[in-house]
């Protein structure tokens, strides 16, 4: 019989062997023995013999390739009374010579000629089928298959960037579409609404502007477009209330700025609605000898090219005549005109009141005197209504310099050649006094300035509010007025000059204030004028 486990011979119908102790169970065909109990990884017959004595010299324990286990492991399966060499009589010789391995310490390995190979005198050699496999090294494959997790985990991670990379490029380029298809339907919408405002559909731009607003609610154009609509249509309450939502949506200062504006229109006009309204009846003019009343009320005009302009008892030229008592039933009255100068060009006459209530220009958008529609009204409309043939001759054909504005430099235009005209910031600044005169920010207050309109003029539109104590306590009695302003209307009147911008003109204020800061857009409807003129002295 042949001991695998060992690699020696042993007598025949043995049950354990007596070299290494192992219990025998099988017998293959050439007579090799199995042993029971001993895992596949430890069969190595070039393995050191585990129950070999220590030599001499105090090696007490032994250890083999599998597992470096001491040699009582090989046999701990066995009771104390079986196992062989218990009583001493069966226990396994030491090998007859041991050589010490220098790469490995500790450790015997027998000789060559004591492996089962070369010992080819004490038995048949175990087929190479039957051999037991070496022992694999399980922490060189633990380390393999670690690296081959990290690569794999490491590949995973690299896909996973890159889905989440490819994802948010992806998203990038959809906002940027789907911004860009915005912005355009914004710009879309905006044009559309400004196009329905010039042609004065109120509400087609009203619907537009909020569509805009819909797109893009932190845009301030949309806001301050859908005011000036609401405005423009008479509803000062609702053009107040989206520039409230506009300015806290997006905070812009334009939207504050004209949100401030319209708040104090919608003052006075709520104020107007509440006052008690007393409209100041113009000054009856006298009649010259030889014309009567009824030529003047009568629309009977067959001397009036025989009068010449006169000066009234009050100091007022009069000169043309217009309807100002808002009863059209009995003509036109006699237009009273203030003289500001007599130069050169003739006598520089104004109306003393405000007479009429026009647009600037009938749309919104960029203008200057020369272009505005108001300038062509007062010089085709009003002329022919206001004079008549011969009165229309005696009107000087004026050059007019039309500067720009001194605080914003927003331009004037070019010069132009009117019979009537309306007056510059320049020359209101040097045909009256101011009562109050901010140098440094080019504006102040004038009593001389509160101008009222006539009823005709209020029929029209025209603001008229009537300035009464707790106002004048409050406010004029500081800018050094006296109080025989207290019980007068006043209106706002249009100046010829531009504005902040070119969307808007200068305007004198209903007590008295002007600057070049203080301009209303130039399609608003409740501003009054008072038309200017030279004549032949």
């Amino acid at each position: 019989m042949f001991c695998s486990n060992f690699g020696k011979e042993i007598e025949d119908n043995t049950r354990f062997c007596r070299f290494c102790g192992q219990k025998l169970t099988e017998t293959d065909g050439a007579g090799v023995i199995a042993r029971q109990g001993i895992p596949e990884a430890a069969m190595i017959p070039e393995t050191a013999s585990a129950h070999e004595e220590a030599p001499a010299g105090g090696m007490g324990t032994g250890s083999d390739v599998n597992d470096n286990m001491p040699v009582e492991d090989y046999s701990s399966g066995l009771s104390e009374g079986n196992r062989p060499g218990a009583d001493g009589n069966d226990r396994p010789e030491p090998s007859e010579s041991i050589r010490h391995d220098p790469n490995r310490e500790n450790s015997i390995v027998p000789f060559a000629e004591n492996r089962p190979e070369q010992s080819r005198n004490k038995g048949p050699v175990p087929p190479a089928d039957n051999r037991p496999e070496p022992a694999r090294d399980n922490s060189q494959a633990s380390v393999s298959d670690t690296v081959v997790a990290k690569k794999k985990n490491n590949t995973g991670l690299v896909i996973a960037i890159v889905a989440v990379a490819v994802l948010l490029i992806a998203v990038g380029v959809l906002i940027f579409v789907m911004s860009d298809s915005s912005a355009k339907k914004y710009e879309e919408q905006l044009k559309l609404a400004e196009r329905y405002l010039d042609e004065l559909d109120y509400d087609k731009a009203i619907a537009a502007y909020r569509a805009a607003i819909d797109i893009d609610p932190k845009a301030e154009d949309a806001y301050l477009g859908l005011a000036d609509a609401y405005a423009e249509k008479g509803e000062l309450q609702a053009a107040v209330d989206i520039l409230k939502e506009g300015l806290e949506q997006t905070g812009s200062v334009a939207i504050e700025e004209r949100l401030a504006e319209l708040e104090r229109q919608l003052a006075e006009q709520k104020a107007q609605e509440q006052a008690k309204l007393v409209t100041p009846t113009p000054t009856p003019t006298p009649v010259p000898a030889g014309i009567g009343a009824a030529n003047w009320r009568g629309g009977d005009w067959t001397n009036r090219d025989d009068i010449l302009p006169y000066k009234n008892e009050e100091g007022y030229i009069v000169f043309g005549a217009y309807e100002q008592d808002g009863d059209e039933s009995n003509g036109p009255e006699p237009i009273e005109w203030e003289v500001l100068e007599e130069n050169g060009n003739g006598t520089f006459l104004v109306s003393r009141y405000v007479l009429d209530c026009q647009l600037y220009n009938t749309k919104l958008r960029d203008v200057t005197w020369e272009s505005c529609t108001l300038r062509s009204w007062l010089n085709d409309e009003f002329l022919n209504k206001a004079f008549t043939a011969g009165e229309q001759a005696r009107i000087r054909l004026t050059e007019l310099a039309n500067p720009d504005n001194t605080v914003h430099g927003t331009p004037g235009g070019n010069n132009s050649r009117d019979r009537i005209f309306l007056l510059s910031a320049e020359e209101v600044i040097s045909h009256y006094s101011f009562n109050s005169w901010r140098e440094d920010d080019q504006y102040g207050y004038s009593q001389e300035l509160i101008i009222p309109p006539t009823a005709y003029a209020e029929q029209q539109g025209v603001t008229n509010l009537i300035i009464d104590e707790e106002e004048y306590d409050s406010d004029l009695s500081r800018l050094n007025y006296s109080r025989d302003c207290i019980g007068r209307g006043g209106a706002n009147w249009w100046l010829r000059s531009p504005g902040y911008s070119s969307d808007s003109a200068c305007a004198v204020f209903r007590i008295g204030e002007m600057g070049w800061d203080y301009d209303i857009y130039v399609s608003k409807d409740y501003v009054g004028l008072r038309p200017a003129l030279y004549i032949e002295r």
